[in-house]
Formats: C-alpha cells, structure tokens, sequence
C-alpha cells in the first residue's frame, strides 16, 4: 500500500542526485537550479507511485515541464549535439 511519507522518504534515499543529468544536489546555499525537486517521470499527477516519483534538479524539472520523457529526452540529445557542433574551433575535425 502506497504511504506518502514512507514512500518520500524511499525516494529520497533512493534518488540522491538529479536522475537526469545526474548533477548532485545543492543545498539552500547553493545555485537554486540545482536543489532538488519533486518530478513525475509520467506527468500525470493522479500516478503516484514510487516508479514515477523522482528527485530531480530545479534546472531539469523546469526543462522538461509537462513534456512526456521521451520527446524531452530527444530535445535534450538534439539540443547538446547542436550545442557540442556550435562550440567546436576550427582545429577540431
């Protein structure tokens, strides 16, 4: 049976960096964008599971918004690739 708070905490020791980009998590007196955030990996909040419920940063939270994972995740590779091409100097092939 699914609690809340016991579930939470699960999480909370399962997930202890970003699930996404797997930066590690600030405190209050770090960069805000990477304080750990409450996501849903399906963005439907009537599933609450522990399957759907992650940590992830503020950054990634507010990247993906309520995009299914899938179409994010294919953003974000087109995203670096064009990023990665874009910043290459003239001396890398």
């Amino acid at each position: 049976m699914w609690h809340p708070k016991l579930a939470g905490r699960e999480v909370v020791s399962r997930d202890t960096e970003c699930v996404y980009c797997r930066s590690a998590f600030t405190t209050s007196e770090g960069p805000r964008r990477r304080w750990a955030s409450w996501e849903h990996i399906v963005n439907d909040l009537r599933i609450v599971t522990r399957e759907n419920i992650v940590l992830c940063c503020i950054s990634c939270n507010s990247s993906k918004g309520a995009r299914d994972l899938e179409v994010w995740l294919h953003f974000q590779v087109l995203h670096r690739s064009r990023h990665h091409f874009k910043h290459r100097g003239a001396c890398c092939p």
